[in-house]
């Protein structure tokens, strides 16, 4: 099991995915969720972040424990607007660190 390892998340309107990592960049695996626009629906891009996030740990052979060893690259749509990314990063403690980028700028 990876002591630390990156999950970067592509979430748009319409859907999310996560892809896991190592750090040495071995790909560990892979889920999807629903939309994820924090700008228009924050509560429902949260609940889409966390399923990716936990549907992608579950291919990878990890628990939602694992998170706090996992360095966070979200791509989300709405993360222009300052307001819905503070709030986001707010909520988003589990990860060991975070980077926020609009969903137009990882693609």
């Amino acid at each position: 099991m990876p002591k630390q390892f990156f999950i970067g998340v592509d979430g748009g309107a319409t859907s999310c995915r996560a892809r896991i990592r190592d750090m040495d960049g071995n790909f560990l695996g892979e889920g999807e969720g629903g939309p994820a626009n924090i700008h228009s629906d924050l509560p429902l891009a949260e609940e889409a972040i966390r399923t990716a996030t936990r549907s992608a740990l579950a291919a990878a052979g990890l628990d939602d424990g694992s998170l706090k060893r996992a360095h966070a690259g979200l791509g989300l749509a709405g993360a222009g607007l300052k307001t819905a990314s503070d709030r986001l990063l707010s909520e988003l403690t589990c990860f060991a660190s975070v980077e926020l980028e609009t969903d137009a700028y990882v693609a």
